[in-house]
């Protein structure tokens, strides 16, 4: 009965149907009557989509009270930092107790599943609020935001202005209860891993991985967590 009710809040949100020739020009209005999300049509075009992904993706959705919902068909809004669910057709914004999304990328393998969570406050603008790509976990962790952002453009022969969305993303190691940002490359790699860079070192060097790219941080930060 309370997976029900938990289901049934998860549920509790703003509708709207989308239509697919106009979807990647949604926002959302959070400033809606009574405190509701309500979705709208911008009023101006902006150029690409809000979403991490145009299509849905398949995902397990973990609540704050543990409960978990299985094959949950989903887009990640990285401008408004939420995730947006299709139930029949028509698009729900999750609620603030979704707390850990798996999303799948296609693939059985764990290894090929995006993990989001809530609940890092690493400064002023992520805070325990905001959902945080997780790419490594142990002793130390490496994290990622990812966000989008509106940024106006000019084009040859036009004279308006115009708008486009920006992909932005920015990577911090997780050590000790601190956050640090870090440009992913050799000389940071071994900084953060400086105890142990020595083994790591030399597994990098045995898997062919250079360092300086988020498939070879994500493999040395998990193998320096086995150390």
């Amino acid at each position: 009965m309370k997976k029900v009710l938990a289901f049934a809040t998860l549920l509790c949100v703003s509708i709207v149907t989308y239509a697919q020739t106009l979807e990647e020009h949604r926002s959302i209005d959070r400033n809606g009557n009574n405190g509701v999300v309500t979705y709208f049509f911008q009023h101006t075009e902006v150029q690409g989509t809000q979403f991490l992904k145009d299509s849905w993706a398949n995902a397990k959705v973990v609540t704050e009270l543990g409960y978990v919902f299985n094959n949950v068909s989903l887009k990640f809004d990285a401008f408004n930092n939420k995730f947006v669910f299709n139930r029949h057709d028509t698009a729900f914004e999750l609620t603030p107790d979704a707390a850990t999304i798996y999303v799948s990328e296609g693939s059985a393998d764990p290894a090929k599943t995006a993990v989001f969570k809530k609940g890092f406050a690493i400064n002023g603008k992520i805070n325990r609020n905001k959902y945080v790509q997780v790419l490594a976990e142990g002793k130390t962790g490496l994290l990622k935001y990812v966000a989008k952002d509106i940024e106006e453009y000019n084009e040859y022969g036009n004279a308006s202005k115009l708008q486009r969305y920006k992909d932005m993303e920015q990577y911090y190691i997780l050590d000790n209860n601190q956050f640090t940002s870090v440009n992913l490359n050799r000389k940071n790699l071994e900084t953060a891993l400086q105890p142990k860079w020595a083994q790591v070192d030399a597994f990098l060097k045995q898997n062919g991985l250079s360092g300086k790219d988020e498939k070879s941080w994500v493999a040395a930060v998990n193998y320096y967590n086995t150390l």
